[in-house]
């Protein structure tokens, strides 16, 4: 659990380091842009403008602040129930998401109702819509070939070439689907990132061709090269944890940490690569004095984007270019929005009745025709005649266990497990409490007790009567002390 607490809390100063970045980059003011407002650089030296610019770092400021020291504090309910914690962590999550974004739009409004009432405007009209001929030919040449991604899918693919990889998918499908399903949608997702960013319409910056050719291409070229070895790079992290599963026959906490770490450093690459592309395009159109500024602070006046007049259904984000936005003047962006905002209530709904049932409803043993173990998401049932040996005793095996699909906390450790050497076991056990009843068939070992006392007496000995094996009861089974349960 330490470990899993310190993983969630590096996870957590990372996602607010990543919003300091994007949303502090809109207090400065950069390419004739502040708060997403369009304003000629006399026009930023107002008193009125430094004030509202002032007044949102410093809110910007504190709420960073608040969320640094909230992302801490919102891991102690860990310890007690997970249930709790991802509620108050869903919340914690979404909270700031929402507070960041709340500043922003409030700021915003403000700097765009200012520039209006002084009837400030800013270059060409946004419905002027400047067209190059040349860049719009020159297009198809800027991003690199998406049959790079060719070698990020071979190397996903080699732990296949083991015949104990295989074997290990083969026994379970439920993981197997879980595996290959999370790899193939990771590539799905750079995939489509490669062609939203490198195959996205081309931006008029200047009148001159050469210099808009130039912008685009570093632009393209350069996010299209970055999500390429972004996916390979993800590619040789899963590498990691599948040569754990090859070479051990589990995951070891070692790789776990390291998958992490190196998906952090994916999206931190992502972040510092992107500095660096602005940089460059923003170095070349120093250089030209013929730059064209388009003043469509209009659609963008309520936050988010909303352009009739333009057909496209995701644009760049406005003080982000990473950022894609959808188009709120099209049907499909609110069906699409509102799909996704479902989905994810929807979605967090179903894990919040999960944790809550497997922290607040104990599991239940019924002894009639057959063992019937009624568990929150994890129920089994096991035939007498596939019952080889029980046994009563008073704590856990001492060995390596890996989860391969189930629940495991401070408090429980619930579903199917993974026994190093060993094979398959299902837990069913509150920690804390004896003794506990291991039933071995062929295929599985089956642990279970109860927090109730004599429950798990009472459903040995009925264990005993219906299958007429008799045993004795002993103490832990196992004597590698080498070993340890995770």
């Amino acid at each position: 659990m330490i470990v899993v607490m310190i993983l969630i809390g590096l996870t957590n100063v990372f996602i607010v380091g990543c919003m300091q970045v994007a949303y502090r980059r809109a207090g400065k003011y950069k390419n004739s842009m502040i708060i997403g407002v369009t304003l000629k650089e006399e026009q930023y030296e107002e008193r009125e403008v430094q004030q509202i610019v002032a007044a949102y770092k410093s809110a910007f400021s504190k709420v960073l602040i608040a969320a640094y020291i909230t992302g801490v504090l919102v891991m102690l309910p860990m310890e007690w129930y997970m249930s709790i914690w991802l509620i108050l962590y869903m919340i914690w999550i979404f909270g700031i998401i929402i507070v960041i974004q709340w500043i922003y739009i409030k700021y915003h409004k403000k700097l765009y109702a200012l520039k209006k009432s002084k009837g400030w405007i800013c270059g060409n009209v946004a419905k002027e819509i400047t067209i190059d001929t040349k860049l719009s030919i020159a297009k198809s040449k800027m991003a690199v070939s998406p049959w790079y991604f060719l070698p990020s899918v071979i190397i996903v693919c080699l732990p296949l070439l083991s015949s104990k990889f295989r074997i290990y998918l083969s026994e379970d499908i439920e993981v197997a689907a879980i595996i290959l399903g999370t790899i193939v949608l990771v590539k799905a997702a750079y995939l489509l990132l490669y062609y939203l960013f490198a195959k996205r319409r081309s931006v008029v910056y200047s009148q001159n061709t050469e210099v808009n050719i130039a912008c685009n291409r570093v632009t393209k070229r350069g996010f299209s090269i970055l999500f390429i070895m972004a996916s390979t790079v993800d590619s040789i992290s899963f590498l990691v944890l599948f040569w754990d599963q090859i070479s051990l026959g589990y995951i070891s906490n070692i790789s776990v940490i390291l998958f992490v770490v190196i998906q952090m450093g994916i999206v931190a690459g992502l972040i510092v690569a992107l500095c660096q592309i602005r940089k460059k395009r923003d170095e070349i159109r120093k250089a030209d004095d013929t730059v064209c500024m388009v003043d469509e602070d209009e659609y963008w006046e309520r936050g988010f984007y909303c352009n009739p007049y333009d057909n496209r259904l995701l644009v760049e984000g406005r003080d982000n270019s990473m950022h894609m936005e959808f188009n709120m003047a099209k049907k499909s962006a609110w069906v699409i929005t509102g799909t996704i905002i479902l989905g994810t209530v929807g979605l967090l709904i179903w894990i919040f009745v999960i944790t809550l049932r497997l922290d607040f409803v104990e599991t239940k043993y019924i002894v009639e025709d057959n063992l019937q173990i009624a568990a929150p998401s994890y129920s089994l049932t096991v035939e007498f005649e596939d019952i080889i040996s029980i046994k009563l005793i008073e704590e856990l095996p001492e060995v390596k266990m890996s989860k391969d699909n189930g629940a495991a906390t401070d408090q429980y450790s619930i579903g199917r497990f993974r026994i190093r050497n060993q094979g398959r076991c299902w837990l069913y056990v509150y920690h804390g409490y004896s003794p506990i009843v291991e039933v071995k068939t062929a295929e599985a070992t089956i642990y279970f007790n109860s927090k109730t006392e004599g429950v798990a007496e009472e459903c040995y000995r009925q264990l005993q009567e219906k299958t007429g094996l008799k045993t004795e009861k002993v103490g832990a089974v196992y004597e590698d002390k080498d070993l340890w349960l995770n």
